[in-house]
């Protein structure tokens, strides 16, 4: 299977999820609910050790809470 194929699937399965996600808060939502929970405004994806939480702190100027091994938490 090529690189290209797998990401499109994971993308796929990603909206999926979101989907569900967004779903589940409509639904809190007609519960009179949503005050309780949020949906987040903002989600990072990417692969492994690819600097996603290096751009976070540079744009938030907040440092992310990691273990031992460098890994946020």
């Amino acid at each position: 299977m090529s690189e290209t194929t797998s990401m499109d699937e994971a993308l796929r399965d990603l909206q999926l999820k979101q989907s569900e996600l967004s779903k589940t808060f409509k639904s809190l939502k007609r519960l009179g609910l949503e005050g309780d929970c949020e949906m987040p405004q903002l989600v990072i994806v990417g692969m492994q050790s690819s600097g996603k939480s290096s751009v976070l702190e540079r744009i938030s100027r907040v440092r992310l809470p990691t273990d031992s091994t460098r890994f946020v938490k």
